[in-house]
């Protein structure tokens, strides 16, 4: 108990003013800490989110391709079963067949890396917040007590 008597050698008052300031400082990093946790895991989360834009992206860029095969080999099975040769209009089709999808596939390629792009930008910006709620605790916490101190001593 003995500490606590130069926070009281000015009054109670000056003691009380001393330990709000100080109490209010932990409040407030504690308050940065808490937001700073909040906002990188809501980085996290973007990221995580970026990962599965690009999987989904590559599976459905895979079921374009899959796709695109069975057309082809139909056109191709369905030419050659009515006595028609894999040329000239019939080969022009198959062609713009394949060409069709292979465009498909490279849009949901495309479309997939534009989303975990902005996944990945929504993840840097998360963890820029955090370390913004931080040092805001932090200047918080440092006016909280210049404030207490000011009226410990006044």
């Amino acid at each position: 108990m003995a500490f606590i008597a130069p926070l009281l050698g000015g009054g109670l008052s000056s003691g009380l003013g001393l330990l709000s300031g100080a109490l209010g400082a932990v409040g407030s990093i504690m308050s940065g800490a808490a937001a700073a946790q909040a906002a990188n895991t809501n980085a996290a989360i973007a990221e995580q989110t970026a990962k599965a834009s690009q999987d989904q992206a590559a599976f459905q860029a895979t079921q374009v391709d899959r796709q695109t095969r069975l057309k082809t080999a139909a056109a191709v099975a369905g030419s050659l079963e009515n006595g028609l040769e894999d040329t000239g209009s019939v080969k022009s089709l198959t062609d713009q067949v394949q060409d069709t999808g292979n465009l498909d596939k490279l849009v949901a390629v495309y479309d997939g890396s534009v989303r975990a792009t902005g996944y990945q930008n929504q993840a840097i910006l998360d963890r820029q917040e955090a370390s913004n709620d931080m040092m805001g605790g932090f200047l918080g916490a440092a006016t909280k007590m210049l404030g207490g101190f000011s009226r410990g001593y006044a």
